[in-house]
């Protein structure tokens, strides 16, 4: 049974969510885990993209996709490859209110 489409969009589940908030709703995500740490966030979505065929990303490519690439290395010491798939990535910034 088919879980994605042709454009790999998700038909149902968690998956599908994710695919939906990032794409069409990223503000409501950005505020609901903004809620959820108490504090604000700024989000910069990396994954899963509609424009990058709801890529998820796993091993090295989820932090080149973040662009730290530099710690390529590090990680391949320190986890297996083939480890877990990255539903959603985001660069985060705290922002600052005064």
């Amino acid at each position: 049974m088919l879980r994605c489409d042709e454009k790999g969009r998700a038909f149902a589940g968690s998956q599908r969510q994710i695919q939906f908030y990032v794409n069409e709703q990223p503000s409501v995500l950005n505020q609901a885990i903004s809620d959820a740490f108490k504090t604000s966030f700024s989000l910069s979505w990396v994954s899963p993209l509609s424009s990058d065929g709801y890529r998820e990303y796993w091993d090295s490519a989820f932090l080149k996709a973040l662009g730290l690439a530099e710690h390529c290395k590090e990680l391949n010491r320190f986890w297996p490859s083939g480890g877990p798939h990255w539903d959603a990535l985001a660069c985060v910034a705290r922002s600052v209110r005064g």
